[in-house]
């Protein structure tokens, strides 16, 4: 063989070498990114059924705090004042509830937006149209800027459209700069969603040990020992002193419950939150089973809050 033909054949195997060792080595693929798509709208959908929960718990927790309120103050003050400081604590709950029923609903229209671009992100990875999904993908990011306007966040640059519309073929490098170019804008919608984990934790603080005392004491122990209450002859008021006294011997709180979701949310946080960095800066590689892994996580964690 000749000496040139000697060099060309070491060439080729080499470039081949390389090339096997690059599709098989530590490249992302496509169904890594479709992988992580699929993680982000189950992590997202579970946020946003979570806020409409935790505004159910906001208000419940502030209606047991106003009953051993009014318990205490009924106490201290009689008729028309006893009414006026009644009005004034219940008009303070109120507003409260209203100001954290709204910052939910807020935090509910971020990840319902953000669910949805990780969904456009999941058809993109498997679509054999990528420009057509990459104008779509763009449409959802300005409604994901609006619900973050709306939420008071600021905005980092985000281009629209990040996808060629003269692309055909879907490949790995188009997705790393769909996911880069967008990845200011996603941790900033992350770090909105985060916030529902402190309205959690003051919602917990109101189902305090004091609290819980007087609640089970106005619901199951003073209804059944107050001979004049009649209700408790009757069916209705029988089934609902047995759901509370229920609650009160299986020691199923609220208080237990406000909790379980906290430390829910926060993990299943952290498990997206820290696969999405991973993939978005390259500073480690993510397999597709550690992917797999992470997407189960996190849809135990959407069916746990839709059966709460």
């Amino acid at each position: 063989m000749k000496r040139a033909e000697q060099w060309f054949c070491r060439r080729s195997a080499v470039a081949g070498f390389l090339l096997v060792m690059s599709l098989s080595g530590g490249c992302t693929t496509t169904k890594q990114y479709a992988t992580l798509a699929e993680a982000g709208s189950a992590y997202t959908g579970a946020v946003s059924a979570l806020a409409d929960k935790a505004s159910a718990l906001e208000v419940e927790a502030s209606s047991y705090q106003l009953l051993n309120e009014r318990r205490v103050l009924s106490s201290q003050y009689k008729d028309k004042a006893l009414r006026d400081t009644l009005t004034a604590h219940l008009s303070a709950a109120e507003t409260s509830d209203y100001r954290a029923i709204q910052k939910n609903r807020r935090i509910k229209d971020v990840a319902m937006s953000l669910q949805a671009y990780f969904d456009g992100l999941k058809a993109m990875a498997t679509s054999s149209a990528p420009s057509d999904i990459g104008k779509k993908t763009g449409d959802l990011v300005s409604k994901l800027n609006i619900a973050l306007k709306n939420s008071g966040n600021s905005i980092p640059d985000s281009d629209t459209a990040l996808v060629s519309p003269a692309l055909t073929h879907m490949t790995e490098a188009v997705l790393k700069k769909e996911l880069t170019g967008r990845r200011k804008t996603i941790l900033n919608a992350l770090s909105v969603i985060r916030q529902l984990d402190e309205g959690l934790e003051r919602t917990s603080s109101g189902y305090g040990a004091e609290v819980d005392r007087s609640f089970k004491f106005m619901l199951v122990k003073l209804p059944f020992t107050d001979s004049k209450r009649e209700d408790l002859m009757q069916l209705g008021g029988m089934d609902l002193w047995l759901q509370e006294r229920r609650k009160v011997m299986l020691a199923s709180s609220n208080a237990d419950e406000a909790k379980a979701m906290i430390d829910a949310s926060r993990k299943s946080y952290d498990a997206f939150n820290e696969t999405f960095n991973k993939m978005t800066t390259g500073n480690a590689e993510v397999s597709l089973d550690d992917l797999s892994k992470t997407v189960d996580e996190l849809k135990a964690f959407n069916t746990f809050v839709k059966n709460l």
